[in-house]
């Protein structure tokens, strides 16, 4: 009877897990200095094995031996000084939603003014001839496929098979990124990863299949099996390189300039997960702005939750998807999802050289990545600047979000009120290279009576505020705020398109809202 019992209690517990979609026997550590667990007493019985997952950090996952009660291990780890955060080991899912329409080109590119962008720059290295790396974190990827092949990342520390850790990194023969369940570069196939990588940077103008947002890029892949722990280990393996070749001057690592998260763990919060939070903070610092795609579900991710973009890091983009009508078909959130991309138009590589649809936020999310590996490659002065590698990731993702198009169906439920526009963003980098004045943060929904937003004013220069309206009549101005926020009441205002500038000495940044 005891034998009994104890198995329905296991059996309980491991159907408790799978519904939750955690793993059982884990927990995810971070310590305040470096430090062997196995010197930490447990309560009597609960054995484990501990791994290191973030060597920077102090970040361990620790697996017992036998079932255990997590929640009362995470109780015992809070109360250890040494400890600075525990959590679970979650598992995320890929955010792709199948859909029965079949769509034979990419018709997403065109509501968000992609060929109008690659008028400008078609991607692949920046001003100064740095190598520009995207990094794609998935459930696998073909790296072969005809489309792909060339614009796959290669590790420049590594040499392919002698099966020695060349670059010293802690993993061996990791050329071709990383799969974080062998250690090496040996991924799974995925159709979803591949088709996040055609989205980003599928080669273009080569005669084969689609065309990406980047030509020319170099996209790092990273596989995970969906568990927290190796999400973070993906994480650190890109932090690892970018912080090599910031500390080298480009002799070493990648520029690596975004990642990419199509995936995420439905109605969780960012307090729950503050060792992942924090690593967008931490990539940030070194220059990389991290995406990530919200829930298919039909909820608002401020109210129910949603992992990664409940997190509050300034270095991260919340995605959400519309379809070609402009219908919300995803998650919302104004605090949490910045903008909208057309997830349910595209097309993109696949396994076994092939093509097809590919919708969801999944699909939405690439579209903004590239478009910053996009950026990074115009011939502006703000590449070869002596900006600080944050200060410039700030600057990307200040235009991203205060360039887009704005929607009357997502005014009140997203930070922007607005769809991506890769064409606009690329020229808010022009003007960053003699302008003082950019757009840090722009609000204005249509059905709002007041547009807000915050103001970079790189030179501290004086500066004005000014409406005009499609006749290039002045209707509003007056003298910006010292501290560089803005709000300008504009319930007066009749319907129509307006363009509100700021206008200072030797600089000038506009941007376009509708009032209805």
């Amino acid at each position: 009877m005891k034998r009994l019992a104890l198995f329905l209690t296991l059996v309980l517990f491991c159907l408790s897990a799978e519904a939750q979609k955690f793993a059982p026997r884990d927990l995810i550590i971070q310590t305040y200095e470096s430090l062997d667990l196995n010197q930490s007493r447990l309560q009597s019985g609960s054995s484990y094995t501990q791994r290191t997952i973030h060597r920077s950090s102090n970040i361990y996952c620790i697996t017992y031996d036998n079932l255990v009660s997590l929640d009362d291990e995470i109780r015992f780890w809070n109360k250890q000084k040494e400890v600075r955060h525990v959590m679970k080991n979650y598992k995320a899912e890929p955010r792709f939603r199948p859909n029965d329409d079949f769509f034979s080109d990419q018709l997403g590119f065109e509501l968000i003014n992609v060929e109008q962008a690659w008028d400008l720059t078609t991607g692949g290295t920046t001003v100064n001839g740095q190598e520009i790396v995207i990094a794609i974190i998935d459930a696998g990827f073909d790296i072969e496929h005809i489309d792909l092949v060339n614009n796959i990342w290669a590790n420049p520390g590594e040499i392919p098979d002698d099966n020695i850790d060349n670059d010293e990194n802690g993993y061996i023969d990791d050329v071709f990124g990383l799969n974080a369940s062998t250690g090496n570069d040996d991924h799974r196939l995925s159709s979803h990863g591949s088709r996040v990588l055609g989205t980003i940077g599928a080669e273009g103008n080569n005669s084969e299949g689609v065309s990406g947002i980047n030509w020319n890029v170099k996209m790092m892949t990273l596989t995970s099996n969906g568990l927290v722990d190796q999400i973070i280990e993906c994480y650190s393996y890109v932090l690892e390189q970018r912080k090599r070749f910031n500390e080298s001057n480009g002799e070493e690592g990648a520029f690596v300039v975004a990642t990419n998260a199509s995936f995420g763990i439905d109605f969780a919060f960012a307090e729950d997960f503050p060792i992942w939070c924090e690593l967008y903070n931490e990539l940030g610092a070194e220059g990389v702005l991290n995406v990530g795609a919200t829930t298919n579900e039909d909820a608002d991710v401020d109210v129910e939750g949603d992992m990664p973009t409940t997190c509050t890091s300034d270095f991260l983009i919340g995605v959400t998807t519309t379809n070609e009508e402009l219908e919300v078909r995803a998650g919302i959130g104004n605090v949490s999802i910045d903008l909208v991309a057309p997830g349910d138009e595209g097309f993109a590589t696949t396994l076994d050289d092939m093509y097809r649809e590919f919708t969801g936020t999944s699909s939405a999310t690439p579209m903004v990545t590239g478009t910053i590996g996009l950026m990074y490659s115009l011939q502006s002065n703000l590449a070869s600047s002596d900006c600080s590698p944050e200060d410039k990731a700030r600057t990307m993702r200040a235009c991203i979000l205060s360039s887009v198009q704005p929607l009357l169906n997502f005014s009140t439920n997203t930070v922007t009120g607005g769809l991506l526009d890769v064409e606009a963003a690329c020229q808010c980098i022009l003007s960053q290279s003699t302008n003082g004045l950019s757009f840090d943060r722009f609000t204005a929904g249509p059905l709002e009576n007041r547009v807000s937003g915050s103001v970079i004013n790189t030179f501290a220069e004086n500066y004005e505020i000014v409406i005009h309206n499609t006749a290039g009549q002045v209707i509003y101005i007056q003298e910006a705020s010292s501290d560089n926020q803005m709000s300008v009441e504009v319930s007066n205002l009749a319907s129509g398109l307006y363009f509100l500038s700021l206008i200072g000495e030797n600089s000038k940044a506009t941007r376009k809202f509708i009032k209805m």
